[in-house]
């Protein structure tokens, strides 16, 4: 399995808790070989991770407006203070995929003010329009988790994962 299913799979299981991760980003991703030299890729950083639980023992530690994150790799509602849920922490999947694709993050602001208002204003171009050559059902993986309205995107990391290992699966035939 690619590093790329396997932060997936840690998403859906951070998701799966009633977490939501708020800061997927490449320093906060461990990368390794088992005992038997296999790929092990690990998410990491869960310091300003939120509950999405809506039992009343379960209080927040951060207050609604707070903006959290690495504004290169913040969802849009993030950027402006809103509420976030799984799917903001699949936006910023894309972008680490996008990232490791093209060797850039796909917003660079000069401020922490101009990254969000990017990811905010800007539409992300698609690796293939920038000349690159890639697998069309990972480039629609990648760009549907860029999408700029949560809705547009998967509704979970598990819908991620699955869609990451059939494209893995038909790049390898």
């Amino acid at each position: 399995e690619g590093g790329e299913g396997q932060v997936g799979h840690d998403l859906a299981f951070v998701h799966d808790q009633g977490l939501i991760h708020r800061d997927v980003k490449p320093s906060n991703v461990w990368i390794s070989h088992s005992d038997d030299q296999q790929l092990r890729v690990k998410l990491l950083d869960f310091g300003i991770c939120k509950t999405v639980s809506t039992h009343p023992q379960l209080e927040e530690l951060t207050r609604p407006g707070a903006i959290l994150g690495t504004p290169n790799y913040m969802a849009p509602e993030q950027c402006r203070g809103q509420a976030t849920d799984e799917r903001s922490d699949l936006y910023a999947l894309g972008i680490l995929l996008w990232s490791a694709l093209m060797g850039y993050p796909p917003v660079q602001g000069r401020t922490h003010l101009e990254a969000m208002a990017l990811h905010v204003a800007r539409e992300t171009p698609s690796p293939s329009s920038l000349g690159v050559e890639i697998a069309p059902a990972l480039e629609a993986i990648i760009m549907r988790s860029l999408a700029k309205t949560p809705t547009a995107r998967f509704s979970s990391a598990k819908y991620v994962y699955r869609a990451l290992r059939a494209a893995q699966a038909v790049a390898s035939k």
